[in-house]
């Protein structure tokens, strides 16, 4: 088993005005006949309506499903904006969800990356996990973003958890990104030697891999000056 993640310099609000058919390029993409709940849930997009993930009608549908929506909320993000960031990886790193994938990084980081929709999608029942901790999951979701304001303070503390896992890791006082100033990108070359092989159970390289890529598509959507959207598969 294996997931992936693609990363896009794109404002929300723009993404947002996709979904919901004001955008021209958008909906002159869409060429594919969709599975019928696909096309109901586009049709309430641009009627205005909001659609809550984990209810009706997109609670236990088909995969099929969840990969169409997912396709469309990637192809608003990319039309919208940019792409800046690809990462792939075995599904057998991650913690069983909801708990810490991400400590010791805040709830607050987990939430933003693991579980945010963006509207007109919503949670409606987000209550379920307020468990100390824990990061609120819902089954099959997709996406997330970060908002530019909030990069000031999701940079510094990912690129600090990056430096901590490599020193764990292999066992090293300091890492190749030691004194680096935050909000600087790691170098192609430097990001290629730091990645490290995951071919173990191991949650910290799983972190760490992880980690070293949305760094770099946080620092390139500061760039640009837009917010930064992940899309899973």
């Amino acid at each position: 088993m294996s997931e992936s993640n693609r990363y896009y310099a794109v404002d929300a609000r723009r993404v947002t005005d996709a979904l919901r058919g004001r955008s021209e390029r958008f909906n002159s993409a869409i060429k594919t006949e969709f599975h019928p709940v696909t096309e109901s849930v586009l049709a309430r997009m641009k009627d205005g309506d909001f659609i809550p993930w984990d209810m009706t009608p997109l609670r236990h549908q088909p995969w099929k499903v969840f990969t169409e929506v997912s396709m469309l909320i990637a192809m608003a993000s990319s039309i919208q904006g940019k792409e800046v960031g690809w990462n792939a990886w075995s599904g057998r790193g991650r913690l069983l969800i909801p708990l810490l994938d991400w400590h010791p990084l805040s709830r607050g980081f987990s939430r933003r990356f693991a579980s945010r929709p963006v509207a007109p999608f919503y949670f409606s029942r987000r209550h379920l996990v307020p468990t100390e901790k824990q990061t609120p999951y819902v089954e099959s979701y997709p996406h997330s973003f970060f908002l530019n304001q909030e990069f000031a303070a999701t940079i510094p503390p990912l690129l600090r958890l990056i430096e901590q896992n490599f020193c764990a890791v292999m066992e090293e006082s300091t890492s190749p990104v030691t004194g680096l100033r935050p909000g600087r990108p790691i170098d192609k070359a430097k990001q290629r030697s730091l990645l490290l092989p995951d071919t173990d159970d191991n949650h910290q390289v799983w972190q760490f891999n992880r980690a070293i890529h949305l760094y770099n598509a946080l620092c390139h959507a500061a760039k640009d000056n837009t917010d930064l959207f992940c899309i899973g598969y």
